[in-house]
């Protein structure tokens, strides 16, 4: 790695602690502080709008929040490192980190309640969706099939038809959901079968290389995973509630903007062959 590119890999990483700097900068202060950080949704401000994203009362919560930010950005980063698609992942990471928690706290305060809104978890919940898109380009780019960028909202498509599962338990109606989005996903899987029943050889030789094929592994059990860590069957307690709503919002509104996204400068770059 030549001297721009390690300088460039330090920004990335000084980007990419700021959230973890930020929760941990929070949670000594004493807890009148914090709470005055954070949402009110009867009587909301610009500033907690953003700064109660940030703000965790309890260590297990932030514990939590931190170990899955870090896994779950580490391996979406990773993976755009070796598709070389970090211009595309920084705008989403950005976007992501600024514009969501403004609309979960929107969201809390349309929904007016007397409650007071905190935790990371919602904003996490858009970066699941930032690596769901950023697996789907790395799998699209290792298949030796041409596959269109389409099929990135196809991780979306599973998801949602397993949020829609996890959830009938607590909603009924959300079986509506599983089976549409289940449709869906079987429509795009059937159609990839296809295509790919046609190939010989499924992978690009890079795949080989140590480590890439189970960073695929890993990135696709972590979107998996995602509908049973943000939609817990047993939330909540001492109080407090799981605002299942800024969960999938979160993860929409990312896996969706990103999806509509174009390309930066217009083209994907490829990756290396060799």
């Amino acid at each position: 790695m030549d001297g721009s590119g390690a300088a460039e890999t330090r920004a990335d990483i000084a980007l990419l602690a700021l959230p973890a700097v930020a929760m941990l900068a929070v949670y000594p202060l004493p807890e009148p502080v914090k709470r005055s950080f954070a949402l009110t949704y009867t009587d909301p401000t610009v500033v907690t709008a953003f700064t109660a994203h940030f703000v965790h009362l309890g260590g297990e919560h932030l514990i939590a929040n931190l170990i899955a930010y870090l896994l779950v950005v580490g391996v979406a980063y990773q993976l755009a490192r070796i598709q070389r698609s970090l211009p595309q992942f920084r705008v989403l990471f950005v976007a992501t980190l600024v514009g969501v928690p403004f609309a979960l706290s929107g969201l809390n305060v349309a929904l007016v309640r007397p409650r007071v809104g905190f935790g990371f978890s919602g904003v996490l919940a858009g970066f699941f969706g930032v690596l769901s898109l950023t697996l789907s380009g790395y799998v699209r780019r290792a298949l030796r099939v041409d596959l269109a960028r389409g099929w990135d909202s196809l991780p979306y498509f599973a998801d949602l038809s397993l949020i829609g599962l996890v959830l009938v338990w607590r909603a009924p109606g959300t079986w509506v959901v599983a089976v549409t989005a289940g449709v869906v996903t079987a429509a795009y899987g059937g159609r990839l079968y296809t295509s790919l029943r046609r190939t010989e050889s499924l992978w690009h030789d890079w795949v080989l290389r140590p480590g890439y094929a189970e960073l695929g592994v890993l990135g696709g059990a972590l979107v998996l995973a995602f509908p049973l860590l943000a939609f817990p069957p047993s939330a909540g307690g001492d109080g407090s509630v799981v605002n299942f709503y800024a969960h999938f919002l979160g993860f929409s509104l990312t896996a969706i903007a990103g999806y509509l996204l174009p390309p930066i400068d217009g083209v994907e770059t490829p990756v290396p062959t060799a």
